[in-house]
């Protein structure tokens, strides 16, 4: 099986660093296709936990320059971590060529550190982005972004930072967490609890967070999925991001899925053709 050999002079000094690694392997239609590395890598001194996925090809002392794309998982603490039925998903990637890199954020899943939600869990995956990026067969100006639920709200922060990839897609996430307060009662608890208060007492916490307000911000072609029945987000917001976008003439694309829940697993086929197909027109 290929090694994981780092150029760390590509490293921003220890971040990214890879300590540990073992591959592991998923059942799933493209198994033949993948190598899966479970690893432990350096993000602000703390091991954190990881995934790395590769096409199965890649000869080993002649590597291929190939795209990578970072995935950004949903779920607070231990809930929807990644697992062997995500990695057996994100195998499309490698067999359509991508290196992908995962992983489950700071205090989860034996990571050091404490949770830590769109806040300190970002420098996890700009960490792993720069350990994606050090590896020989990875093209560094080909990297994108895909993010689901808190993942899609990850992401939104990392484009707002300006974080150099080439294109982006997002699913099932809320783009006005000040409007998702007040029409999601069942959302409020969480969102005081990470946000620190109330939309009246935290207002800036709430909308540094919210990409509504901050769609020049965007700046890499983004592919917005979503589904109309999610009880996580309401529709409204996404269309009216998508708007603000149109205005300023940013490169993006709105896939509305009727009667689509959060996961839009009934209509997962098609909606992986069209990451597929936004990767392969941008990457």
């Amino acid at each position: 099986m290929l090694e994981l050999k780092q150029d760390e002079s590509k490293l921003e000094g220890t971040q990214g660093k890879i300590l540990e690694s073992q591959p592991l392997s998923a059942d799933s239609p493209y198994r033949d296709q993948v190598n899966i590395f479970q690893i432990k890598y350096l993000s602000d001194g703390l091991k954190i936990k990881g995934y790395l996925l590769l096409p199965a090809d890649i000869p080993e002392g002649k590597p291929k320059q190939l795209p990578a794309i970072i995935y950004n998982r949903p779920g607070i603490g231990d809930s929807h971590k990644i697992n062997k039925e995500t990695l057996a998903y994100l195998s499309i990637l490698p067999a359509h060529n991508y290196v992908v890199a995962a992983t489950q954020y700071r205090g989860n899943d034996g990571s050091d550190g404490t949770e830590s939600y769109l806040d300190k869990d970002i420098n996890d995956v700009l960490h792993i982005l720069t350990l994606v990026r050090s590896l020989a067969y990875v093209d560094s100006d080909r990297t994108g972004m895909l993010g689901f639920s808190r993942g899609a709200a990850v992401t939104y922060q990392l484009l707002k930072q300006q974080v150099d990839i080439k294109a982006a897609c997002v699913m099932g996430c809320a783009t006005d967490f000040l409007d998702a307060y007040y029409q999601l009662p069942h959302y409020r608890p969480f969102l005081e609890a990470v946000f620190h208060g109330t939309p009246e007492t935290a207002r800036e916490e709430y909308t540094k967070r919210s990409p509504l307000y901050w769609p020049e911000k965007i700046n890499v072609p983004l592919l917005i999925i979503q589904g109309t029945d999610d009880h996580h987000v309401p529709i409204h917001q996404v269309h009216q991001l998508a708007d603000k976008l149109k205005v300023l003439n940013k490169v993006h694309d709105l896939v509305i899925y009727p009667e689509g829940d959060h996961t839009l697993d009934k209509v997962r086929e098609d909606k992986d053709n069209r990451i597929l197909e936004w990767f392969k027109k941008y990457l």
